[in-house]
């Protein structure tokens, strides 16, 4: 008996790109044969919207500027200076050469005098001026020291006069109240007194 006519439908993605579908499918009859069908109208839009992404991206790439892992090494703005600099105090110094028998000039040391002295003026100018302005400073701090210190010791004068007149207030009001206790003291001795001449029993 044999088996019914019929084919099976299968889908087959091509493997060789993983972000690509296959753009065909595949139908096997019963003798086993593969015949190429049309693709849905689903896998050929996505199939596009892959080739339109890629497109894009390899677009944006090329307009951006690569990563710095990517660029070469360059030497640095400072050592091309300082390069620059050497070679250039290479070529102002003299390559002539010297003859020994030829005489050496004479220092002017008069006027290596006087520069010296010429410069030490100036720092000692400079170091007056500065003391200059310390002394200033100076006055207007001691004008400072001294306001506030005038000020501290009125502030302390007055302090000490009040609780100076507070002490003496309260040792007057202590000695009267200790004179009145002992004028009645006194008093109530000398009504003792009166009362035993008198000959009143107690």
């Amino acid at each position: 008996m044999s088996p019914p006519e019929s084919s099976t439908s299968v889908s087959l993605p091509e493997e060789a790109k993983p972000h690509e579908r296959s753009s065909s499918l595949v139908s096997l009859d019963r003798f086993g044969e593969s015949v190429h069908m049309n693709p849905p109208m689903e896998f050929r839009n996505e199939a596009r919207h892959h080739e339109h992404d890629e497109t894009s991206a390899t677009a944006n790439f090329e307009g951006r500027e690569p990563p710095p892992s990517a660029q070469p090494n360059k030497p640095a703005m400072s050592d091309v200076s300082d390069q620059r600099k050497d070679d250039e105090l290479e070529e102002e110094e003299p390559n002539e050469d010297y003859d020994p028998a030829e005489k050496i000039d004479d220092l002017d040391w008069n006027e290596l005098l006087h520069n010296y002295h010429q410069a030490m003026n100036q720092a000692n100018d400079m170091e007056s001026e500065i003391f200059r302005e310390w002394n200033e400073l100076m006055k207007f701090f001691q004008v400072w020291a001294e306001a506030g210190l005038n000020h501290e010791t009125d502030r302390s004068f007055s302090r000490i006069n009040t609780r100076t007149a507070y002490v003496q207030n309260s040792e007057s009001r202590m000695e009267a109240t200790r004179k009145h206790y002992t004028d009645v003291v006194n008093a109530f001795e000398s009504a003792l007194a009166l009362l035993k001449n008198a000959g009143i029993p107690r």
